[in-house]
C-alpha cells in the first residue's frame, strides 16, 4: 500500500442493521403520535386504560403505546323502532329486519303497538362522564340509554290513557309526556333529546273492526234522518201548495161573483169549446156547474133561495 492510500473503512452489518431498525421504529412511533378527530365528533383520551381528557375536533398528539382515542358522534342521530321489516334501527345504525316497534297497554288494558323515531346528540361535553359511567364508544350509548329509556317512557306513558284517547283525542297529550319523559332520562347521562316522533299507534283488530262497525252505523242513522227530513219538507211543501191552490180557487170566486159578466164570457167561451165551467149561483153563495158541449148545452140544476129550475139549451 503505498503513503498516498487511504485505509478503507467500513461499518459493520450489525451496526447497519440496527440504524435501520431504529429508523423505521421511530417511523411507526412517531406515526401512532399524530391523530385526528374528524369534524362532528368527539375522543376521549385514556392513559393505560384510565381517562385522562376529552379532545376537540382537529390534529392532536398522544404518547405512542400507552395512549388511546375513543371517539362519540356528537352530530344528530335517529333511532327507529318499528314494526315495519327493514324501518327499525340497530346499536351501529344498522336496519333491522324484525318487528321492533313498542308493546304497551293502556290504563284499561288495550294492548297497543306503537312506532316511534327518537331524535337525539350525545353531548359533546359529556363524552367524558359517558366513556366514565356509560359506555365506550356510541353503539353502546345507543343500546344501555336510548332504547330502554325510549322504549320504557312510551309505555310508561301509555300506561296513563285510554287505548282510543292515545290514538285520536289525547294523542298530542300523550306526545308531550313521551318528550318529557325521555328528555329528562337522557340529560341524566348527557344525551339531549331533540324530538319523538310517534310515527303510529295500531288498535287491536277486534278494536278496528268495532270502531269500522259504529261509525258505519252512524252513517245509516245520519242517511235515514236525512230521508225523514226530505220527506218532512216534502209534506210541508205539498200542504203549503195545497193551501195556495185552496185560497187561489176562494178568491176567484169572489171575484166571479162581484163580476157575473166574466161568468157570462166564460159561458160563451165554453159554448164553443165544450167544456166544464163553474158557474156562482144568482140567488146564493154557493157554486154551481153547467155542462157545456158543442152544439149541446144543458145547464145543470140551479138552487136558488126559493126554487130550483131545470134548464135544457
Amino acid at each position: 500500500m503505498s503513503g498516498n492510500d487511504l485505509p478503507e473503512t467500513s461499518l459493520p452489518v450489525g451496526r447497519v442493521v440496527g440504524v435501520a431498525v431504529l429508523m423505521i421504529v421511530g417511523v411507526v412511533v412517531a406515526g401512532g403520535a399524530v391523530y385526528t378527530v374528524d369534524q362532528g365528533e368527539r375522543g376521549v383520551v385514556t392513559r393505560n386504560g384510565a381517562v385522562i381528557g376529552s379532545v376537540d375536533e382537529g390534529l392532536h398528539f398522544k404518547a405512542p403505546v400507552i395512549d388511546a382515542i375513543h371517539r362519540y358522534d356528537v352530530r344528530s342521530n335517529a333511532y327507529t323502532m318499528s314494526s315495519k321489516s327493514g324501518e327499525g334501527s340497530g346499536a351501529s345504525g344498522e336496519r333491522v329486519s324484525r318487528d321492533d316497534s313498542i308493546d304497551a297497554l293502556s290504563s284499561e288494558g288495550m294492548e297497543l303497538n306503537i312506532d316511534a323515531t327518537v331524535r337525539y346528540h350525545i353531548g359533546s361535553d359529556q363524552v367524558r362522564s359517558l366513556y366514565t359511567n356509560v359506555a365506550v364508544d356510541e353503539a353502546g350509548v345507543v343500546e344501555k340509554i336510548v332504547r330502554p329509556t325510549s322504549r320504557a317512557a312510551i309505555r310508561d306513558c301509555a300506561s296513563n290513557y285510554k287505548g282510543l284517547a292515545v290514538y285520536s283525542s289525547e294523542r298530542e297529550s300523550f306526545q308531550s309526556c313521551v318528550d318529557d319523559k325521555i328528555s329528562s332520562e337522557f340529560a341524566e347521562n348527557g344525551v339531549i333529546l331533540e324530538t319523538v316522533q310517534v310515527r303510529s299507534i295500531n288498535l287491536p283488530q277486534s278494536v278496528i273492526d268495532a270502531i269500522n262497525e259504529k261509525q258505519a252505523a252512524e252513517k245509516r242513522v245520519e242517511k235515514k234522518e236525512a230521508e225523514i227530513e226530505i220527506a218532512r219538507k216534502e209534506k210541508q211543501k205539498a200542504e203549503i201548495e195545497a193551501e195556495a191552490e185552496a185560497e187561489r180557487i176562494r178568491i176567484k170566486g169572489r171575484a166571479l161573483q162581484r163580476n157575473p159578466q166574466v161568468l157570462q164570457l166564460r159561458y160563451i167561451e165554453a159554448l164553443q169549446t165544450g167544456n166544464t165551467i163553474y158557474v156562482p149561483a144568482d140567488s146564493s153563495s154557493f157554486t154551481l156547474t153547467r155542462e157545456v158541449a158543442r152544439g149541446n148545452t144543458t145547464t145543470a140544476n140551479t138552487t136558488t133561495t126559493n126554487t130550483t129550475t131545470n134548464t135544457t139549451g
